[in-house]
């Protein structure tokens, strides 16, 4: 037995609009590979072959197999997608599967790859090409943490200093007081300690991390390695901020030359608007999977 859910182009919108207003129209970014574990991976290079097929579909539905596990599945015409591995495409949550049904219901004379973050995410977890697992993931994320960008300051221009301390020390506030811990930005000049991040607070961070699911990982993971920023990553996750706020402090410096030197809208926007599609595309990964986890956990407690 299956549900049916039949997407039509008003409902795919709908479902973009209630899922994803704030985040999924900003997925139009070609640097949609850098979640892989290498440019050269054959998975990466069968999504590129793949990437501008002609559109072969009408209808995009979402179908839910009753059975113990309730997965859902995403129907073009009568075709189940598939990964680029071969693997049926299923996911643990709706959410989820109307969102990447709603990605590939946008799709006009050519399927665009490029443009679909969440189905490339989806793609790298079934298929797996890294043999990643949460722990692998969380110890690649708590690398990030002794460079972490907004603990490295530069003291010239002043103008830039002042800005930083102002957008980026509240950021490391939070931290220092989620985490019992007193980081101190580390700046031009002076001598970088062998330790920035307590091993105990990298072990405490890590052993939150772990607890996630290998979905939600990889949209952290794929977060994170675009804002060049555990530290602002996790205050995302935490609701610090909003996805724009975020992309908007990892560019702080960028955004202060462009104020000095100029924007140029072709180049500077793009770059922003692309910027802003990775990181929403990685937040709702985490979101719609940890939410699917919880439901699942109250029913196995019930």
């Amino acid at each position: 037995m299956h549900v049916l859910i039949l997407l039509d182009s008003n409902q795919s919108f709908t479902i973009m609009k209630l899922f994803a207003t704030r985040t999924l129209k900003f997925l139009t970014s070609n640097c949609w590979s850098t979640h892989l574990c290498h440019q050269h991976n054959p998975h990466v290079m069968l999504i590129r072959h793949a990437s501008t097929r002609k559109r072969f579909y009408k209808n995009v539905s979402v179908v839910r197999n009753i059975g113990p596990e309730g997965l859902w599945e995403v129907n073009l015409d009568a075709r189940k997608l598939k990964t680029p591995g071969g693997k049926l495409f299923q996911v643990g949550s709706q959410k989820l599967a109307l969102a990447i049904a709603a990605e590939w219901d946008a799709q006009k004379e050519k399927i665009d790859l490029t443009n679909m973050h969440l189905t490339s995410l989806a793609y790298t977890v079934l298929d797996n090409p890294c043999k990643d697992t949460p722990q692998s993931i969380s110890e690649h994320l708590i690398g990030y943490l002794d460079s972490d960008t907004i603990c490295y300051r530069d003291d010239d221009p002043e103008e830039l200093d002042r800005l930083q301390s102002e957008l980026w020390d509240p950021i490391i506030d939070w931290f220092n007081e989620k985490y019992n811990c007193r980081i101190e930005p580390i700046r031009q000049g002076l001598v970088v300690p062998s330790e920035v991040i307590p091993s105990e607070v990298a072990s405490e961070v890590k052993r939150q991390l772990e607890s996630y699911s290998l979905w939600s990982l990889q949209g952290i993971k794929f977060a994170t390695e675009n804002l060049k920023s555990l530290m602002i990553t996790l205050a995302l996750l935490d609701n610090k901020f909003s996805v724009n706020e975020a992309v908007a402090l990892s560019r702080l410096e960028v955004e202060f030359q462009i104020g000095r030197w100029g924007r140029v809208e072709w180049a500077h926007d793009v770059d922003q608007l692309a910027l802003q599609s990775r990181v929403a595309a990685g937040l709702l990964l985490h979101q719609f999977t940890c939410e699917n986890n919880k439901i699942e956990n109250i029913r196995q407690a019930a």
